[in-house]
């Protein structure tokens, strides 16, 4: 049988009365589905096999990794996520005693938000601060110093505006914002001020993915 009305979504509706149909409820019921459902979840194991029939534009909610994919090209791109902590190698960067580092990363249709706070402990110092990011950088938009983010270095009474920049595919160096066209202005043991314990460094950045 055909269906007798259509839902809110467009969905085939059948009544209880209607003469039972095999061939066809079936039938209509995959084409709704095939027409509106493009969204899937499943494991990372459950997303490599499903490349045998998964179709350009599907999105997978991967339940092992918390990241939503889109298929595409014939291969997976990471679109949407909440946030993900990762840790990263920090260059010039010692927390000391107590000191904290919080980094955290998600993905926006295709692209890569950063955030963090690094705040230094007991013995704590810095020198041109560098880390690396949770996935490389394409190069398409970005070379050496491009700015990809901003961010503070912030005491208890001040904050100094710094900038991000992309230093290599993977890391990505902070200075303070001003200076010179030519001349970076680097953060440093005492520049803005004297490294203390409790001063802060915090700022998000983004990015489009290699």
């Amino acid at each position: 049988m055909a269906y007798s009305s259509l839902g809110p979504k467009q969905e085939p509706e059948f009544a209880d009365g209607d003469a039972p149909d095999v061939a066809v409820n079936p039938s209509q019921v995959a084409k709704y589905a095939a027409r509106f459902g493009n969204k899937t979840t499943g494991t990372t194991a459950e997303r490599g096999t499903a490349s045998s029939w998964a179709w350009e534009d599907l999105l997978w909610k991967d339940t092992t990794d918390k990241i939503e994919y889109m298929r595409t090209g014939g291969g997976w791109k990471a679109w949407n996520s909440g946030w993900l902590a990762y840790t990263p190698t920090l260059t010039s960067i010692t927390l000391g005693t107590g000191g904290t580092a919080s980094f955290a990363y998600r993905y926006v249709n295709g692209d890569v938000h950063l955030k963090w706070l690094v705040v230094l402990g007991s013995g704590g110092t810095w020198n041109a601060p560098v880390f690396t990011t949770p996935t490389s950088m394409s190069s398409a938009h970005l070379t050496l110093f491009s700015k990809v983010g901003n961010g503070a270095v912030h005491s208890f009474t001040q904050p100094w505006d710094v900038s991000a920049y992309r230093v290599s595919a993977t890391e990505i160096r902070l200075h303070l914002t001003g200076g010179s066209p030519s001349t970076f202005v680097l953060i440093t043991s005492t520049v803005p001020v004297a490294v203390s314990a409790g001063l802060g460094l915090s700022g998000r950045a983004e990015y489009t993915p290699a």
